[in-house]
């Protein structure tokens, strides 16, 4: 039962918002971010309380009768494990932010594998249209020629165009075979062209007003400095070793010795220069991640914005329909089969009418990509579908 179960839910249709959902569910990126937010999270832990264990010392003479017994806790009285402690909550939150655009980005990658395998699709559906019209063709022209109707440069004529057809079919369904497999991988199931939508633009949501938000890739540039330079003091306060505080106990034969003890070493020769230099070089590092990333993201929203009113402003003056195709095909074969029109109009009205199909799948295909390219770039939710949280 659960095997039937298992084949009938790989055999089920798949929509936009269920490859996404498969995406984040096994996407190494998303694993990889989320362990890293898991790690932040228990060195953040770590650092909240004291920085370092109790040490225990003890021993016991065989030959006599002494016993000795010592403990200390080392503890900073410099800030470093204050600052330890900020560097690593900002670290947490600079993880929870990677997150977010980590999962953001698999949620484009998904929507957008799924937009041109459709394309990909439609183009080896029409394609396979245009191959059996040719074949049609060169039956009609095989018959006419036998009857003395035609030449026989029309039936050599015919069969070219055939093979050009068939050319073309086997092109677009490499395109296609390539497209599933890519989704078929980011779905984590096989995917055929029957399983899609028959519109790109279902996998892509329409853009809502933008907001100003911070992007989460600047948040975490932005923290991830705030971590560096709370390390940068964390390495300076080190320069001070921590103190160790504790007691000792001594018992020699019943003359007991007790009492508290203190050890602290001395930052003569070495005064963390080391640490200081290297958390100064990656906070150095971290501004200019920062930089970047905000230059980064203003431009792809600017960017992104432009496209995508463009694309949409163009593709609202196409009345064009796949319907048209359709149409089309059929009428030119309903006036080759009445004798209204030769092969070589024939054909070349054909190529005309795959021409624009193929022009049109692929302008809705990237008016679909260009509204994912702005969904990512203002990080609109809905690129997530039900798997947003």
């Amino acid at each position: 039962m659960f095997l039937f179960l298992l084949g009938a839910a790989l055999a089920a249709p798949l929509s936009p918002d269920d490859a996404v959902a498969a995406a984040l569910a096994s996407n190494p990126g998303v694993a990889r971010a989320d362990a890293e937010l898991t790690a932040a999270k228990g060195a953040s832990r770590q650092s909240g309380f004291l920085r370092e264990n109790p040490e225990i010392d003890a021993g016991y003479a065989i030959v006599g009768d002494k016993i000795d017994v010592s403990i200390g806790q080392p503890l900073s009285i410099s800030g470093e494990g204050l600052a330890a402690h900020k560097s690593a909550r900002a670290r947490v939150a600079a993880a929870e932010a990677g997150l977010t655009r980590t999962r953001l980005e698999v949620a484009a990658e998904a929507r957008s594998a799924y937009i041109e395998a459709v394309v990909a699709q439609q183009g080896a559906k029409l394609a396979r249209q245009a191959f059996d019209l040719a074949t049609r063709q060169l039956s009609a022209t095989e018959s006419r020629v036998r009857a003395g109707e035609a030449a026989d440069l029309d039936l050599r004529l015919a069969r070219l165009d055939q093979a050009k057809a068939a050319r073309e079919l086997l092109a677009v369904r490499s395109t296609e075979a390539a497209a599933l497999a890519t989704l078929s991988t980011l779905a984590q199931r096989s995917v055929s062209g029957g399983d899609l939508a028959a519109d790109p633009l279902a996998a892509a949501p329409e853009p809502r007003p933008g907001t100003e938000d911070e992007r989460s890739d600047v948040r975490a540039a932005r923290l991830a400095l705030d971590a560096a330079e709370a390390a940068v003091a964390r390495e300076r306060a080190a320069a001070l070793p921590p103190v160790t505080l504790g007691g000792f106990y001594e018992n020699d034969g019943g003359n007991v010795v007790a009492g508290p003890s203190l050890g602290v070493t001395l930052p003569l020769w070495h005064q963390n220069q080391a640490g200081v230099s290297e958390a100064r070089g990656e906070a150095g590092v971290a501004r200019a991640e920062l930089d970047a990333t905000t230059a980064r993201a203003a431009a792809e929203q600017r960017t992104a914005a432009d496209a995508h009113a463009d694309a949409a402003s163009t593709m609202a003056s196409v009345p064009a329909t796949p319907d048209d195709a359709v149409a089309a095909l059929a009428s030119i074969e309903a006036a080759v089969r009445s004798g209204e029109m030769d092969l070589v109009t024939t054909i070349l009205l054909r190529d005309e009418v795959v021409s624009g199909q193929q022009a049109l799948s692929e302008a809705r295909g990237d008016l679909a990509l260009s509204r994912i390219t702005l969904l990512l770039a203002t990080e609109d939710e809905s690129l997530l579908g039900g798997a947003s949280r």
